[in-house]
């Protein structure tokens, strides 16, 4: 057998999202996504709401 070298990206999309949507995880009320974003930006609060500094 040979060994093949994959990145996370590869990973995740060959072994782990499979596993998710044969669990029912991608059906509602569940959602995932394969990458998210984060920012290291506080985000102020106006009347409740979250507004981006950047828009």
């Amino acid at each position: 057998m040979t060994e093949i070298d994959y990145n996370e990206a590869q990973t995740r999309t060959r072994y782990i999202t499979p596993k998710i949507v044969e669990a029912g995880w991608d059906n509602q009320p569940h959602t995932f996504r394969e990458e998210v974003t984060f920012t290291d930006v506080t985000l102020p609060q106006f009347g409740g709401q979250q507004k981006c500094p950047i828009d």
